[in-house]
């Protein structure tokens, strides 16, 4: 069913003649090859730019993965993060603490109970000794700057808008 929506999509962009494809969802980069087979117009991958603005990282760091279980399930990030020989963490309780800020963002907004969340899952992101974390995933953007910490966040979606606006720029040269 999902194929079949993006095949759609893609087939309707690419008879648009449109410069590139911009798709701002992490886990339907899963789909990324086969989207990119359907048309010769460039389709910008959500991970690949993230990752390589984790490339330039120090070598002792450790980058945390944010995101929704469809996202960490398609192993997208994680796979790539160890291809380039990044450390990585991510266990069940940081995911559960992922859901449940996730689900609070959801039903209530940015909540005090969401910030207090939010806050809870920094300290549990340093007591891990993490120094960076992707945050592969909308509802938690906001969330980036509510709290202190020398944690340094990697927003796919701003690194993607940051992208656009390049991929944009260079087109109008």
């Amino acid at each position: 069913e999902m194929k079949v929506k993006l095949a759609e999509g893609i087939k309707l962009l690419t008879l648009t003649n449109v410069a590139f494809i911009v798709i701002p969802c992490n886990v339907v980069h899963k789909y990324y090859a086969f989207m990119q087979n359907l048309t010769k117009i460039p389709v910008l991958n959500i991970v690949d730019i993230t990752i390589s603005n984790l490339t330039n990282r120090s070598l002792h760091s450790i980058v945390a993965l944010i995101a929704t279980n469809p996202t960490i399930e398609s192993n997208l990030y994680q796979n790539r993060i160890n291809s380039e020989k990044i450390s990585f963490f991510h266990n069940n309780e940081l995911q559960d603490k992922v859901i449940i800020l996730l689900t609070e963002l959801k039903v209530f907004k940015l909540s005090n109970a969401a910030i207090a969340l939010w806050g809870e899952l920094i300290n549990y992101l340093e007591l891990q000794c993490c120094t960076h974390a992707v945050i592969a995933c909308t509802d938690i953007s906001i969330c980036i700057n509510l709290r202190e910490t020398n944690i340094q966040f990697i927003d796919s979606n701003d690194l993607l808008a940051k992208a656009t606006i390049q991929r944009y720029l260079e087109l109008k040269k």
